[in-house]
């Protein structure tokens, strides 16, 4: 009776469930390479013209007289060799694409300055007029900038321009040379110059010109 009963506890009792499978491992997942950061876009051909130009010049190697450049060459006081200078120059250099009627196509424009050795590209707006820069007056001693005294509003060359990059302007006499060497590359397009032309230090001497009327002039 007992092993009857026991028998039918043991039928009764429900059988453990099967163990389940463990689900396989799921396979790695390839790891993304995290992005790269986007490059900045190249700079247009004309800006990249100028940067090159730049480093082919080599600003860094100029010689300069400083305080007695007024006295070089041929004065005692002139140094001799010249020093190399201790600092970039300042330079605003620009390009300006025209059509055939004169009007401005495109442009480009780069700064070189102590803070740029290797030139800093200005960004320009659909008038072609430079932003990002904060020009100030031509001060001599501020040329290396080593133990200068920081700008100050009044050297603002624009009072609505109060944000930018600090950027001394040339001294005013590069202007002039600007306006001459535009004049020259006009005559070599059109043909009156060529830039192979040697000239002289010295002006020539005018030739004479044959006078033609009265010796005296009416007042």
């Amino acid at each position: 009776m007992t092993a009857l009963l026991l028998a039918a506890l043991l039928t009764a009792t429900p059988q453990a469930a099967p163990a389940r499978a463990r689900p396989a491992a799921a396979a790695a997942k390839p790891r993304v390479p995290a992005r790269a950061r986007p490059r900045p876009p190249p700079p247009p051909p004309h800006t990249r013209v100028l940067l090159d130009a730049l480093a082919e010049a080599a600003f860094d190697e100029l010689h300069d007289a400083g305080e007695a450049e007024g006295r070089c060459p041929g004065d005692p006081a002139c140094p001799w060799p010249l020093p190399r200078v201790a600092a970039a120059p300042h330079l605003d250099l620009a390009v300006i694409r025209l059509d055939a009627d004169g009007r401005a196509m495109e442009a480009a424009n780069v700064l070189l300055d102590p803070a740029a050795p290797g030139g800093r590209v200005v960004t320009l707006d659909q008038n072609l007029a430079a932003t990002g820069v904060r020009y100030r007056r031509w001060v001599p001693e501020r040329r290396d900038p080593a133990g200068a005294a920081p700008f100050a509003d009044a050297d603002d060359l624009s009072p609505t321009r109060r944000s930018g990059v600090d950027f001394m302007a040339p001294y005013p006499a590069s202007l002039f040379k600007l306006l001459v060497a535009f004049h020259l590359e006009r005559r070599v397009a059109m043909g009156a110059l060529s830039p192979s032309r040697v000239v002289a230090e010295a002006p020539a001497p005018a030739p004479p010109v044959p006078w033609e009327g009265d010796l005296e002039a009416p007042v």
